[in-house]
This record gives C-alpha cells, sequence and structure tokens, in this order.
C-alpha cells in the first residue's frame, strides 16, 4: 500500500501487545559504538545499491518478455511474462526494507513508490472485469483516446488511492486478470492481445508495454539517486550524517515494514476484513513469496549482507552494544522468518478460511506475532543507543 510520507506519530514501546506511543527517554542511554556503526552505515549503502541494481534488472528482463508477449502473443510467451513478472518482485521485495524515512524511494516531493507498488488496486479503473467488458482506461476511448505514459503516470491515484494505473499490481492484473478462482491465480487468456480477438487488443498491449517502461524507469530514478557516480548521491549523503540520525533512519526501514507493511497493512487488514481485495498480490496468488522477499530484505539490512557478499551489519552494532539483546534480536529475526514460511496454502486462502481459528490463520496470527515481536526487539536495540524510532 502507498504509505505517506514519514511522521513522527508512534514511538515503539519495549514490552509485548500493541505499539502504542512510548517514552524512549525512560530507556538509559548506552553511548553507539561509533567504529562498528560507521562500518554498518558504509555496508547498508553499498546493500541498497546491490538490491537496487538487481531491481531494475529485473524490471528491464520483465519490459523485455512483455515486449515479446505483446509481439507474439500466445500462451507460452504469456507465461513467460508471467514468471518475469514474479523474478521482478523477487529482487523489489528486499528493497522494500529501504523505505519509511523518506528517502529516494518514498521521498514526499519526488519519490515514486506510489506509482511502482501501490495497492489495492481497482481493477475497472485499469481494464475489463467480470460484468463489465468496457471497463478501465484501456477501453475507455472517449476520456483516453491515446494511451501513453504520461496518461498513465496522471491517472495513477487520481480521485482515490485505489486507481492505480501503474506499478506491479497494474503491470500485475494486465497478466493475470481478475482472479475468480478459489484454488489459483487469474487465469487471463493470451487472446486478450490478440488483435481481432481481444476487444481492445492493441490498446492493452500498448499499455502494458508502457507500464513495464515505467516500471523501469523509476526504479532506475532511485538508483540513479544512490549511484556512486553521482557525487551528490543520496549514499554519500547518509555516510556524512550524525551516526544516530544514519541509524535512525536504518532503523525505522527495518521496523516499519516489519510491523507496519507486513504485520499490519499486508496481513492483519486482510485477515480482518475477510476480504481477498486487501492481498497484496492479489492476481497472481504470490503474497506469501513477496512476504518472504520483504523479511530477507531486513536480513539484509541487519546482518549486512547481499545475495553472497557480507559485511557488518546492525547485528554487529547491537553485539558491540549489548551481547544478549543481539542474541535475542537474532532469535526474533529466526522466528519471523520461520512463521512466515510455515503459513500453509496462499494468503488469499488464508484470507477466505471461515472462522477465526482455522489452521491457516492460526499461522498468519502467528506470523503477524513474530513479526511484531522482531520489531519491537529491533527497536530497543536502538532505543538503548537513544535513537527516536517514529514510525507512521
Amino acid at each position: 500500500m502507498k504509505r505517506s510520507p514519514l511522521i513522527p506519530v508512534l514511538l515503539f514501546s519495549l514490552v509485548a501487545g500493541p505499539v502504542y506511543a512510548a517514552d524512549a527517554s525512560k530507556t538509559a542511554v548506552k553511548p553507539i559504538p561509533a567504529d562498528v556503526a560507521k562500518k554498518a552505515v558504509e555496508r547498508y549503502v553499498d546493500v541498497v545499491r546491490l538490491a537496487y541494481a538487481d531491481a531494475v534488472k529485473g524490471a528491464a528482463l520483465l519490459r523485455a518478455k512483455i515486449d515479446a508477449l505483446v509481439k507474439a502473443p500466445g500462451a507460452d510467451s504469456l507465461a513467460a511474462a508471467r514468471d518475469a513478472w514474479k523474478t521482478a518482485r523477487d529482487a523489489y521485495g528486499p528493497t522494500e526494507a529501504f523505505r519509511f524515512y523518506g528517502g529516494p524511494i518514498d521521498d514526499p516531493k519526488d519519490g515514486p513508490e506510489g506509482l511502482l507498488n501501490a495497492w489495492p488496486i481497482d481493477e475497472a479503473y485499469v481494464d475489463y472485469v467480470k460484468g463489465s467488458d468496457l471497463a478501465g482506461i484501456i477501453n475507455n476511448l472517449q476520456d483516453y483516446p491515446r494511451i501513453t505514459k504520461e496518461v498513465l503516470v496522471a491517472a495513477n491515484e487520481k480521485d482515490g488511492e485505489k486507481n492505480i494505473s501503474t506499478g506491479y499490481h497494474a503491470i500485475e492484473f494486465l497478466l493475470w486478470g481478475q482472479d475468480e478462482s478459489a484454488t489459483g491465480p487469474g487465469d487471463r487468456p493470451h487472446t486478450d492481445y490478440v488483435a481481432g480477438q481481444g476487444k481492445n487488443a492493441e490498446r492493452r498491449g500498448v499499455a502494458l508495454k508502457l507500464l513495464s517502461e515505467l516500471l523501469v524507469d523509476h526504479l532506475t530514478q532511485v538508483q540513479k539517486a544512490w549511484d556512486p557516480a553521482n557525487s551528490d548521491n543520496y549514499g554519500e549523503k547518509l555516510k556524512k550524517e550524525p551516526l544516530d540520525e544514519s541509524l535512525r533512519k536504518i532503523y525505522t526501514g527495518m521496523i516499519g515494514l516489519s510491523i507496519d507493511e507486513m504485520a499490519g497493512e499486508r496481513m492483519t487488514v486482510a485477515l480482518e476484513k475477510h476480504d481477498q481485495e486487501h492481498e497484496q498480490d492479489c492476481f497472481s496468488d504470490y503474497t506469501l513469496k513477496g512476504m518472504i522477499g520483504n523479511e530477507t530484505g531486513i536480513w539484509n539490512v541487519y546482518f549486512g549482507r547481499y545475495g553472497t557478499t557480507t559485511g557488518t551489519g546492525i547485528h554487529d552494532v547491537v553485539q558491540a552494544l549489548d551481547p544478549k539483546l543481539a542474541k535475542a534480536t537474532d532469535a526474533k529475526l529466526a522466528a519471523a522468518d520461520r512463521a512466515i514460511r510455515a503459513i500453509p496454502g496462499t494468503f488469499d486462502q488464508v484470507i477466505a478460511e471461515k472462522g477465526s481459528n482455522g489452521p491457516k490463520r492460526k499461522a498468519a496470527k502467528k506470523a503477524i506475532a513474530a513479526l511484531e515481536e522482531q520489531a519491537r526487539t529491533i527497536a530497543k536495540s536502538g532505543l538503548e543507543m537513544g535513537l527516536v524510532l517514529n514510525i507512521q
């Protein structure tokens, strides 16, 4: 879900239960282990750069497969484009740990996060849906005689936050269509892109190609903002900031993703509403895989790793600060990862399970609790160093 710019509303409490405002001044402040913390900030910048480079590569692959689909629509080319979308999501998921502090991805002035990953989406705003064959921008020739990048960007969130016309989820809908199945994802036919068979097939193909190009454009914008070749890049600014400010941002990204997005918006809201429309990757049924990617992003930041590369992470800062807390935090991260992976089936099946105590919902609630505990435990070391960990 698109989030508004970070504002100081809530402080994390250090006890189990709901996260309400807490007075950080009551926590005994310990000095920041400066040497290791500086290395952790430097490694964080390296991890961010590596992750966004892979996200751009994933989007570029998706663009190529979509080009092939539109050029020669078929079952195989559609399947290849869907696989490429999943690959692109796998690459993007870990980068969400770099959000929530007003960095290049969600800068309140020009951050493209809302153009990349906003949800939930009103499908009828984009294309036809069951019972309305002429719905959406694609079929509205009167208001949208030409579909261009500018048109798609201008339409995004126009007149409502569910009016999503760009990003991963608009592309996902155009590849899978509505999910009408209780046991699988959407099943849009490839003929939707065949001239003479799919209504407005050419316009649909134009829209899909432009959306894939915009995805690359917007991710490249973020990548360039961190690019070391740019002397004024955000990573160098982060390194030069006071340590407490750099660490505050790094902690905020991990905590915000863990408790606000994953435990809150992406799981609790959907479970409480019993509404599959609140599942993030609802057309492809890829939500749980995306959550594993999000958790990987938190691990990458905390442990200073990316792929096969390793370095100084926040874990090393906590180890220098409070070895017992470092051990406890490691355990909470491991527990959260296990709990997400233990959720059975797909998340739409979890949402649809009747009652509130079925095995799927129990597993999801366990994951929510683990993510909340993960966030609180990560926050403890930040508060021990005197960081003010504000989160929306």
